[in-house]
């Protein structure tokens, strides 16, 4: 599982992303009651659109060609719904980034400071996914302050431990 603690954005999807945005993606959702499978499909493909959108916009609409087999577009349509509270809770921590800075989200009335966290940690960052950005998860373990951490990504040939 890759999971991104510092949602600080220097990607293709940043350019899309704004208060204006945000705010108009939670009231659609809030609408909805819910953000629909096919909604969320088309945001993970613009956090890769070489892959996901021009890769397939050149070959299949210009060239005329079959689309290949990919993997990630079968999992894309695989789709599942979100409730809107939780979409809206979402959007609002991508927004504020309170996992980078002691205290600003709290979870049960606790307040969550990573840099507390002295347990063993490990942050998997094989290769860019389609659910994290590039270099999003070994960048976050700069979040944390543990006794032991390590991240890797093999398929860049780095592999660190501190």
């Amino acid at each position: 599982m890759v999971s991104v603690l510092d949602t600080t954005l220097d990607s293709d999807v940043a350019l899309f992303v704004d208060e204006q945005t945000l705010e108009a993606a939670k009231r659609h959702s809030y609408q909805a009651g819910v953000l629909e499978g096919r909604d969320m499909a088309k945001v993970f493909a613009w956090m890769r659109p070489n892959d996901l959108i021009w890769n397939y916009w050149v070959n299949n609409y210009l060239l005329g060609n079959e689309p290949p087999v990919f993997d990630i577009l079968f999992w894309n349509n695989d789709t599942t719904r979100l409730p809107a509270a939780f979409h809206g809770d979402l959007i609002e921590m991508f927004k504020n980034n309170p996992l980078i800075r002691p205290n600003a989200l709290e979870v049960c009335g606790t307040p969550i400071d990573l840099k507390q966290v002295t347990a063993d940690i490990f942050f998997p960052g094989p290769a860019p996914t389609i659910t994290s950005p590039r270099g999003s998860p070994a960048t976050s373990r700069h979040s944390c302050s543990v006794a032991r951490s390590s991240s890797c990504c093999p398929a860049a040939g780095i592999s660190r431990a501190s």
